[in-house]
C-alpha cells in the first residue's frame, strides 16, 4: 500500500483503521509512514495489537 492507495480508499471511506500485533516492527513503522496514528492497544488472544487510524481532512 502506497499514499495514493490511501487516497483511493479515502475515496469511499473517511475513516481508514487496522490493528497490528505490536511485535510487528516493519508494519508499525510502515504505518507511521502512512500516516496512520494511534488510537489504542487491546490484547487478543494475549498478543497486544496496536489499533491505527487514518482519517480523511
Amino acid at each position: 500500500m502506497s499514499p495514493a492507495c490511501i487516497d483511493l480508499m479515502h475515496r469511499d471511506y473517511r475513516l481508514i483503521h487496522n490493528r497490528v500485533d505490536s511485535r510487528n516492527a516493519l508494519h508499525l513503522s510502515w504505518l507511521r509512514w502512512l500516516g496512520f496514528e494511534t488510537l489504542n492497544t487491546e490484547i487478543i488472544n494475549g498478543v497486544p495489537f496496536i489499533h491505527h487510524f487514518h482519517i480523511k481532512d
